[in-house]
């Protein structure tokens, strides 16, 4: 044989015994063991359904101050209820919103017009003033900014007689950190109300402002009306995280017009201070301004006038070259 015959040869046996030894191992492996039956997958929980509420909203743009209509709201499913929210339309229909909202907004309690009245603190009372562009801090005031109320008093004379009540003119603080209910036709409560079918409101002008709604302690609504009546007021806005107010008790207390009963109780006589007796007991002018009547200069008293000051008629007489003036 020739070599390379024998070389072929010697592969192949190699072969041979290789692939012998590869399925004595197979021969000889061990069972695998059978297969697991079939068993469905375990199909996943259903997710549990989430629970929704009932919101009224606004179906469309919905304009301040107009009654809204059933066409106006719609009711949507949310998953969480708005503080205060409607849930049925009806509850709505007729009412009317203090500032404009839009279409898919929900409507809250917070958002209906409800009365002035419902601003007010307890002891507090709804007072209107007149402003104009310079009272009023040129027209920048809106409806619950805080300002400070002075006002000016001018001493007047009529006919060479000073005013009884009023020694001097002045300017004070009256009302210190007062809340501002309305200023012209805007409100906290919103604009004035409209009516629904008239779409060509005429555009309101801040300009034009001529009163302003103040929230007033019921005890200081006398010296404010007195100061409305005799003095003109300013208006001064200042910061509402401005908590500064002046101590009335380093000042001497006014007095009011109308004075206790004589045979009043010591727990009686504590009742006259509080403010609904303190506005019905009044104010004056005088305690408004401040001035003291004891400590007003005292006019000169004038001589009364007698006969004797009356002018007298004279003659002159001549008697014997000498004249003489006599009176009659």
């Amino acid at each position: 044989m020739s070599p390379i015959l024998k070389f072929l040869a010697a592969i192949l046996v190699v072969i041979a015994v290789a692939l012998g030894v590869v399925a004595y191992r197979i021969a000889n492996r061990p069972a695998l063991p059978p297969p697991a039956p079939n068993t469905p997958i375990a199909a996943s929980e259903a997710p549990k359904p989430v629970p929704t509420y009932p919101v009224v909203l606004a179906a469309k743009d919905i304009a301040a101050g107009v009654p809204m209509a059933n066409t106006a709201l719609k009711t949507a499913q949310w998953p969480v209820s708005p503080k205060q929210a409607y849930a049925e339309p009806k509850e709505l229909v007729g009412k009317r919103l203090r500032f404009d909202l839009p279409a898919g907004e929900p409507i809250t309690r917070a958002m209906l017009m409800q009365g002035l009245a419902t601003y007010l603190d307890e002891g507090q009372r709804a007072v209107s003033i007149p402003v104009d562009e310079i009272t009023g801090a040129s027209n920048r005031i809106r409806p619950g900014d805080i300002v400070d109320v002075f006002f000016t008093l001018e001493r007047k004379s009529s006919g060479g007689a000073d005013n009884a009540e009023v020694a001097d003119t002045q300017a004070r603080l009256l009302l210190p950190q007062v809340r501002v209910l309305a200023y012209g036709l805007d409100s906290l409560d919103g604009p004035p109300p409209q009516d629904a079918a008239s779409d060509n409101q005429q555009p309101r002008r801040r300009d034009q402002a001529n009163n302003a709604m103040l929230a007033v302690p019921l005890a200081r609504v006398n010296e404010l009306l007195l100061a409305v009546r005799s003095g003109k007021l300013q208006l001064a806005l200042r910061s509402p995280e401005d908590e500064s107010r002046p101590d009335t008790d380093l000042f001497k207390p006014t007095e009011p017009l109308l004075a206790g009963r004589k045979d009043l109780t010591a727990a009686e006589r504590q009742l006259l201070a509080e403010a609904g007796n303190r506005a019905y007991a009044g104010e004056s002018l005088t305690q408004v301004s401040g001035a003291d009547q004891d400590n007003k200069p005292e006019k000169k008293a004038q001589a009364p006038r007698t006969s004797s000051a009356q002018p007298h008629r004279s003659v002159q007489v001549i008697r014997g070259g000498k004249a003489e003036t006599v009176k009659y």
